[in-house]
């Protein structure tokens, strides 16, 4: 009688180990495939988002810019380079609460940032109450600021930043009306430049007055592919002179992710401006 034979043979642990490997081989594959789908995904979905997000502040912006006939003197478009742009944009709001017409004088209640002294305003001026006809946006500048101790604003705008805002001596205060709005702007630049952090090329927005660079996004392409302008007049042609832009064409990249096989993602629109 043969003695019983125990445990596997040589071929047969080399058949095993094979297909372990086999096994496990296929198994490495999927996940890396999967992985490599996802980030491509990721990427496509988070440059797509940026496409969007860029735009809507872009043309949250513009969409307010007057070039032909502006309300407060000249173009809003100061400058309109293929990069970048230049303009006045709105970025306080105040409400009118004593008036001295004489002494060319309003007392104002803000509703974020203060008034500050050397700001472009437009004042409401209702002129009849009964007729909407004659409602305008009057230029005007902020001459002088000066706290207040007034307590006018008190009681219809409790816990709003009062000021003492002194105005132009030849501006006519005739139509304006208690409690009447209060625009402020400044001069607003719109470009890609590299940022820290993140250490990317990024959509930041500069302001004149306080010479501030606001982050905005990250992950654009660097400048001339990241932000792009043209600037076309009433006609449809090209220009690049402020007063006579009455269409805008944007367009945004995003660069490609690193170690993730995307192309560089790209989105345009056309912005009509306002009162052109």
């Amino acid at each position: 009688m043969s003695a019983r034979r125990e445990g596997f043979t040589l071929v047969e642990m080399l058949v095993v180990t094979l297909i372990l490997a086999l096994t496990l081989g296929a198994v490495y594959q999927t996940l890396t495939v999967q992985e490599e789908t996802y980030r491509t995904g990721g990427a496509v979905i988070k440059g797509q988002e940026t496409l969007r997000t860029a735009l809507g502040i872009l043309e949250s912006e513009l969409r307010e810019v007057s070039t032909t006939g502006s309300d407060i003197g000249g173009a809003d478009i100061r400058v309109a380079d293929r990069d970048s742009v230049v303009f006045r944009a709105s970025r306080k709001v105040s409400f009118i609460c004593d008036i001295s017409r004489n002494e060319k004088w309003i007392v104002t209640a803000s509703e974020g940032d203060p008034i500050a002294r050397g700001d472009s305003l437009l004042i409401f001026v209702d002129g009849d109450s009964l007729r909407w006809q004659d409602d305008a946006w009057d230029p005007s500048i902020a001459s002088d600021v000066a706290a207040t101790t007034s307590t006018a604003c008190a009681d219809r705008f409790p816990g709003l930043s009062v000021q003492t805002v002194k105005l132009p001596v030849a501006q006519d205060l005739s139509g304006v009306r208690l409690y009447s709005p209060v625009r402020a702007f400044d001069w607003v630049t719109y470009t890609v430049q590299r940022y820290a952090p993140p250490l990317e090329w990024s959509l930041v927005r500069r302001t004149l007055r306080d010479g501030k660079t606001v982050f905005l996004l990250g992950g654009l392409a660097p400048p001339g592919e990241g932000l792009r302008f043209e600037y076309f007049d009433d006609s449809g042609n090209r220009t690049s002179v402020g007063a006579q832009v009455a269409r805008m064409r944007i367009g945004v990249t995003v660069a490609s992710p690193a170690r993730v096989d995307v192309p560089p993602q790209s989105l345009t629109t056309n912005l009509y401006l306002r009162n052109n």
